[in-house]
C-alpha cells in the first residue's frame, strides 16, 4: 500500500503488518515425565507455540529423540529406570 505525498509514492508505515508470517521450521519439544498431570499441563502450555511430543519412560525418550529430533527436551530427573547422572 502506498500513500501519495506531493506526487511521490511513500510506503505506509503499517504496510505488510497484516501479512501471514513466512513459513518457518516448527520447533519441537520432547517432554519426558512419568506423571500424567505434568505431561498434560506441559503439552497444553507448550503446545501454543511448539510441536510437543510426550513420553512417559526413559526407553521411550531415547526412541523419541532418534525419531523426532526435538529442538529441546524437558526431562523429569527422577523417573523409574532413569537418573539425571545418566544423561
Amino acid at each position: 500500500m502506498h500513500a501519495e505525498v506531493a506526487g511521490i509514492a511513500a510506503e505506509a508505515p503499517w504496510h505488510g503488518a497484516c501479512r501471514a508470517p513466512a513459513m518457518r521450521h516448527e520447533k519441537r519439544v520432547l517432554v519426558v515425565d512419568d506423571n500424567q498431570v505434568i505431561q498434560d499441563v506441559l503439552k497444553q502450555f507448550l503446545g501454543r507455540d511448539y510441536t510437543v511430543d510426550v513420553v512417559g519412560s526413559a526407553s521411550l525418550a531415547l526412541a523419541a529423540v532418534v525419531q523426532k529430533n526435538p529442538d529441546a527436551i524437558l526431562l523429569d530427573v527422577r523417573m523409574p529406570g532413569w537418573t539425571a547422572s545418566a544423561c
